[in-house]
């Protein structure tokens, strides 16, 4: 996930030096949100199929206390917003 934080980092930092600009470039502003909501939903798999993988190691009381750890992780970053 590395290089997919980084590339976000770029594009967070592309779009923010769009404020400088007059007029502001909509359509260039617009392919940089949509290049962003791209590489969120490629995190959003990688974390997915990660935890899927690790579930299938997992007996199943591991497999309870693993879901629950995800829930709680969940919650956590929805209170970070």
């Amino acid at each position: 996930n590395r290089p997919l934080y980084d590339s976000m980092k770029l594009r967070r930092e592309e779009l923010y030096g769009y404020l400088k600009t007059e007029p502001q470039p909509d359509s260039a502003i617009r392919q940089v949100t949509s290049r962003m909501a791209a590489i969120e939903q490629q995190l959003s798999l990688n974390n997915y199929e990660h935890f899927r993988q690790l579930r299938s190691f997992c007996d199943a009381r591991q497999q309870d206390k693993l879901d629950t750890l995800i829930q709680r992780m969940g919650k956590r970053n929805q209170r970070r917003r």
